[in-house]
């Protein structure tokens, strides 16, 4: 039997968000997928440690918001990717963050569409809290590379 994946984008200003599934008809697991083009705001020799404190900080930002939310299980899946060692002042790099969950069983009868619906309202201020972590760790945020 062929899985029908589906994904829904989230209109943002200054961020790429979309959830998405594997399977429309049986959504059991979800995702996440934010994107953003950010830029040090200062100069300095190595942008390792902003990267590790924004990665934990939106870690704990997502823990909180999946503590919340009654259709997901309480284990998540959190993945960034960014290649922070060629990260340069004046320069704009791509940070993705995924987040992977599984639905509860009695929720996972609900259509993917109304299941995004509902958590999208909830989840508004989680994706305003990451750009605030970006930003408070010495980073422009960008949803364009131009």
């Amino acid at each position: 039997m062929r899985k029908i994946s589906s994904e829904i984008t989230i209109p943002m200003e200054s961020m790429k968000a979309k959830w998405g599934t594997i399977d429309k008809k049986n959504p059991m697991f979800i995702y996440l997928e934010l994107g953003v083009y950010i830029t040090p705001k200062v100069k300095e020799e190595s942008y390792t440690d902003n990267i590790a404190k924004i990665e934990k900080e939106s870690k704990q930002i997502v823990k909180d918001a999946i503590g919340n939310t009654d259709s997901v299980k309480k284990d998540f899946i959190f993945v960034t990717d960014i290649a922070d060692t060629r990260i340069m002042f004046g320069k704009k790099s791509y940070l993705s963050i995924q987040v992977h969950m599984g639905r509860r069983p009695q929720y996972s009868k609900q259509a993917f569409k109304d299941a995004v619906g509902d958590m999208d309202g909830q989840w508004k201020p989680v994706y305003e809290k990451i750009l605030d972590t970006i930003e408070s760790n010495g980073f422009a945020c960008s949803k364009t590379k131009k």
